[in-house]
């Protein structure tokens, strides 16, 4: 038998008087703490997260709130992938950013948060940028857990350079897809614009072959293309027509092929988004700082309710990836009926969200 620990509450010792000398077992803590999650899931979906190994790249407006996510919902072993610090403008979108954690690196802050919600997670938080020059070596470093156990059940990619986007994700399919434990192929999963988006029920998620209305999931859909690559890539995504409150001139965007102006719906709207979380936008200052695939990093206003919904999002379809059986269904048929436009179907795993009413 395994023996008996202490539970301490170092933080606020105030609020845990019940755990005061009350000796459990790790087992019986870990019962305890996500014995909430096990009720709606099931003992055999709990143990099965206990034992997962997933990466998240990019740890900001979007990213920190999958991290979150994962954490509570019991992931053993979690990469953290980053390579900023907490700036004060943070503290209105990422999970975790205060005032006293400006300036310290995201991943970090990020680790440091994880194990006090769960101290039996193996975290690694790795500080660097992921990008055509380092990706294949990276994962390959990194797709085991800290245990040298497994290889990775899923990735969730919420940088916000779509070049980098791109890298990554079609390194993933060709590369490390058939090495997912779980017995199925590795979920990669890509979070795409939230930046000036405002009605989170118009997200939506499926395959990148099927999505649309999100300039950045097209830029992202030809790019894959041309690496022979057409599916096989969960796209979290609006289907809200993207704007700019801050824009009040066309003048201000670069209109070129393959720049996120050009991918707009009808090119009508000089207004959209680029990146998963803050976003940005291709403008004037774009030739002083060249790109391969035509934009330029450049500040856009985002929803945190928005953005921290397509965290979520993502981190609920890499839970429900490890359920045990057949994938949930219920629903499909009643969304099937609808046939409307602005909804994207269903993904291959079942997982499905933010169904659009009928008129």
């Amino acid at each position: 038998a395994a023996e008996p620990v202490t539970l301490v509450a170092a933080c606020d010792p105030a609020r845990a008087v019940r755990y005061v000398g009350l000796s459990k077992t790790p087992a019986e803590l870990r019962k305890e703490r996500f014995g909430k999650n096990e009720l709606c899931w099931g003992a055999e979906h709990t143990r099965r997260l206990a034992q997962a190994h997933m990466m998240v790249i990019g740890c900001g407006g979007v990213g920190s709130w999958t991290v979150e996510c994962l954490a509570r919902a019991g992931v053993g072993s979690l990469v953290l992938v980053d390579c900023g610090a907490v700036k004060l403008s943070n503290c209105s979108q990422q999970a975790c950013a205060t005032s006293a954690t400006v300036g310290l690196p995201k991943v970090e802050v990020l680790a440091k948060h994880i194990r006090q919600i769960n101290p039996d997670c193996r975290v690694m938080p790795v500080i660097q940028r992921v990008d055509r020059a380092n990706v294949v070596s990276f994962l390959r470093e990194y797709s085991r857990d800290a245990d040298g156990l497994a290889a990775y059940d899923a990735v969730v990619d919420a940088c916000d350079h779509i070049e980098d986007k791109v890298v990554i994700q079609a390194a993933l399919v060709r590369d490390f897809c058939s090495a997912a434990r779980c017995g199925r192929e590795l979920l990669v999963v890509s979070c795409c614009g939230a930046a000036t988006r405002l009605d989170p029920t118009l997200l939506r998620c499926a395959d990148i072959s099927r999505t649309t209305h999100c300039p950045v999931a097209r830029q992202i859909r030809k790019a894959l293309a041309q690496e022979g690559i057409t599916h096989g890539v969960t796209c979290i995504f609006s289907v809200e027509p993207p704007r700019n409150r801050n824009m009040t001139s066309r003048d201000a965007l670069v209109d070129r092929p393959g720049s996120a102006l050009d991918s707009c719906p009808g090119n009508k709207d000089p207004s959209f988004s680029r990146g998963s979380g803050s976003g940005t936008v291709s403008v004037a200052s774009h030739a002083a700082k060249p790109s391969g695939m035509g934009w330029v990093p450049s500040p856009m206003g985002s929803s945190m309710c928005v953005a921290a919904m397509v965290g979520l999002l993502a981190a609920n379809h890499c839970i429900h990836r490890l359920a045990p059986g057949p994938p949930p269904t219920q629903g499909f048929a009643a969304y099937e009926e609808l046939g409307t436009e602005n909804s994207a179907a269903p993904c291959s795993d079942g997982v499905l969200h933010s169904l659009q009413p009928p008129p």
